[in-house]
């Protein structure tokens, strides 16, 4: 197991070397879109492995492939079979990819260039067409509500730290009409945030997602909060999930994180983790536990209390092989209380019944990562 593990990193971290090594790619990066029954997968793709047992969900499933120095994002029915394919350009990168409430699939990509932060959203029909692209951005989520996309981008300040002249990367929450042009910077970690940069862990310093620059907030996940028409975002490094007011109000608060408005009663809380699923006023989150001891990922659920600002932890799933799932991770709950959790290391995506059996399992062959996945309801 700690082979396959050290192979996956390895596949990974050469695939990034080679994202910062490389020139600047623009939008002509080469892409194909395939659909229909029979999908053919990419060449570097192989069929996955379906098991199944007990009752679990029929929905399609999507999810972004990152192999070595190739990536792709697929749909898959429950047989494994491919549907829908999108093949990226050349080291053109998936990190998020959802259906839409219409069916249609929002995925973002990352370019090569990690010191500009590029990166493109795209919502995509399932027949393979292209509807709209949001430019620049960062490469973690986006979602699409009402015919507006949310997504992050990242800005580089020049700031001192310590004593110390330093470039910040640091996260902002931007809306954009579905084809339109005008944005609207809804929260800037920059601006609108009281809590200042500093040396916060080792990710600080040793990020593999820039060169040059201190890696602060590191948002990565988005979800949507009808109840209070808010936008959730998680900000890895900060260890805090914070509730964004999609009118344009600003910050309305935060749990987690060192300026937390929320108590823990039971459980234990998240480090580093990523979040895509909030309903019912239940957080699913990867939480994968990059500083704990012991290092184990884990998949984790909150239920929170508006009213008193408690969360309470009502369910955990550790890693399957106790180990620390550094990459990506996803877990969101799904209509019928099963879970959807994506072990991205594994290559592994897995539905798993509330006695904690794993009802539906997709796997992928040794060296593919898989990355945010969903399925149609």
């Amino acid at each position: 197991m700690e082979r396959m593990r050290e192979s996956l990193r390895r596949s990974y971290s050469a695939h990034m070397m080679w994202l910062w090594l490389a020139c600047t790619a623009g939008q002509d990066d080469a892409v194909s879109t395939d659909s229909g029954p029979g999908v053919s997968l990419p060449a570097w793709v192989s069929l996955p492995e379906v098991t199944s047992s007990g009752e679990h969900g029929e929905g399609d499933v999507v999810t972004g492939l990152i192999g070595d120095n190739q990536s792709a994002v697929l749909v898959f029915d429950r047989a494994g079979e491919p549907i829908w394919a999108y093949e990226n350009g050349d080291q053109n990168v998936p990190s998020w990819s959802k259906f839409t409430d219409s069916g249609d699939v929002i995925h973002n990509h990352h370019y090569r260039d990690r010191e500009a932060a590029q990166g493109e959203v795209l919502v995509s029909s399932i027949g393979g067409s292209t509807i709209t692209t949001a430019v620049p951005q960062h490469h973690h989520a986006a979602l699409l509500i009402d015919g507006t996309v949310y997504y992050l981008r990242v800005e580089f300040v020049e700031m001192q730290v310590n004593g110390q002249d330093v470039t910040v990367a640091m996260d902002e929450l931007v809306a954009k009409p579905l084809g339109g042009v005008e944005e609207t910077v809804l929260f800037s970690f920059e601006k609108d945030y009281s809590l200042r940069p500093f040396p916060h862990c080792s990710h600080w310093d040793d990020s593999i997602y820039y060169r040059s620059a201190k890696d602060w907030s590191h948002a990565n996940s988005l979800a949507y909060d009808e109840e209070d028409d808010a936008i959730l975002l998680v900000a890895r490094h900060l260890d805090v999930v914070m509730s964004i007011d999609r009118g344009g109000a600003g910050l309305n608060w935060e749990l987690g994180g060192l300026q937390s408005g929320w108590t823990l009663e039971g459980g234990t809380g998240f480090n580093h983790p990523h979040l895509s699923s909030f309903h019912d006023d239940q957080l699913v989150m990867f939480d994968n536990g990059d500083h704990k001891d012991p290092a184990v990922s884990r998949v984790v659920v909150y239920d929170l209390d508006r009213e008193n600002r408690i969360y309470t932890q009502t369910r955990e799933i550790l890693d399957p092989r106790g180990e620390l799932n550094e990459l990506m991770g996803d877990a969101q709950i799904l209509p019928s209380g099963n879970l959807l959790v994506s072990w991205s290391e594994m290559g592994r995506i897995e539905e798993i019944a509330p006695d904690d059996s794993v009802v539906w399992s997709l796997q992928m062959p040794l060296g593919t990562i898989t990355g945010r996945t969903d399925t149609t309801r």
